[in-house]
């Protein structure tokens, strides 16, 4: 028995540290009776859709590699590779005992971003893997020596949060669904998809809060507010030992953003409990082309 636990993942050269990692092979066996018995008298695997999903703290270094854009895996030289670690007695095994997985066409893209206050921000990927006409989707290679990695220090938490020039403090979380839509195609009988192609991208900004005065004709109105990438700014904050970066730093996570922002949910609460909030942004592309939402990784909060 074998047992291993996670390692990294890379994007082509990049390392990413991982608090989470999915793979899924998608394989759908196909066994249908004929007319003269209950029975199938064949199976066969007729269609699959493997798929990579990950998590990664270290959200500056990620986006440098993997934005809103996505990358097409089969143009990265080394392809998106994940470690696996072998354990034994004494915890991980020395030497060539690893697995390396490596995927070499297809597509990633972020899925989603999610801070809490207090805690570190978590950035989703998914992986779309296709087939290259010669090579498996997933190669397996075992018996290999571990790469070395950066430090996972990269940890970021809730910064200040304005949406068109008003500050919204007591902001207890931030999600960032980046809603791109990937299709796949399967010509010609092929059991894995042989393209994968981004068709959409329509992001939403989701806050949850301790104050019922984000809703009000100063902040935001029962019907809404266009915002502006040029008047939005969403942060997340780089931790350091004692606490924060200096804001003045250029090592914190800046998200801009175009859409119509509204109040979903006003105010709902328990009994003898503060109430919440939420607010939704259903983002855009800008008149300007600009992107939805435009992250800007290694910079200062201003």
């Amino acid at each position: 028995m074998s047992l291993y636990r996670l390692h990294s993942i890379f994007v082509d050269t990049t390392d990413l540290p991982v608090s989470r990692v999915g793979c899924a092979a998608g394989g759908e066996i196909r066994a249908e009776p004929s007319s003269e018995t209950a029975f199938s008298h064949f199976s066969a695997l007729v269609a699959a859709t493997p798929r990579l999903e990950f998590d990664t703290p270290a959200i500056n270094r990620a986006l440098g590699v993997c934005a809103l854009a996505g990358v097409d895996i089969g143009q990265l030289t080394n392809g998106l590779i994940v470690w696996m670690a072998k354990m034994d007695g004494n915890g991980i095994a020395a030497g060539a005992a690893h697995r390396k997985l490596t995927i070499k066409s297809g597509v990633l893209v972020p899925r989603t971003l999610t801070c809490a206050s207090n805690t570190d921000a978590s950035l989703s990927y998914e992986a779309v893997i296709t087939y290259d006409g010669t090579n498996s989707p997933i190669a397996i290679q075992d018996g290999q020596n571990l790469p070395g990695l950066q430090m996972d220090n990269d940890k970021y938490s809730l910064g200040p949060i304005t949406l068109e020039s008003i500050a919204f403090g007591d902001v207890e979380s931030l999600t960032i669904d980046f809603g791109i839509g990937v299709e796949t195609k399967s010509p010609d009988s092929y059991i894995w998809p042989k393209r994968a192609t981004i068709q959409t991208t329509v992001p939403k900004l989701s806050l949850k809060g301790d104050d019922p005065e984000w809703f009000k004709s100063t902040a935001i109105p029962i019907d809404g507010k266009a915002i502006t990438h040029a008047n939005t700014k969403l942060y997340l904050r780089k931790r350091d030992g004692q606490g924060f970066e200096p804001n003045g730093n250029s090592v914190h996570t800046k998200f801009t953003a175009a859409g119509t922002a509204h109040i979903p949910n006003p105010f709902s609460a328990g009994l003898a409990e503060a109430g919440e909030t939420d607010l939704e942004c259903v983002c855009h592309e800008d008149t300007n082309n600009n992107d939805p939402i435009i992250p800007t990784p290694n910079t200062a909060i201003s």
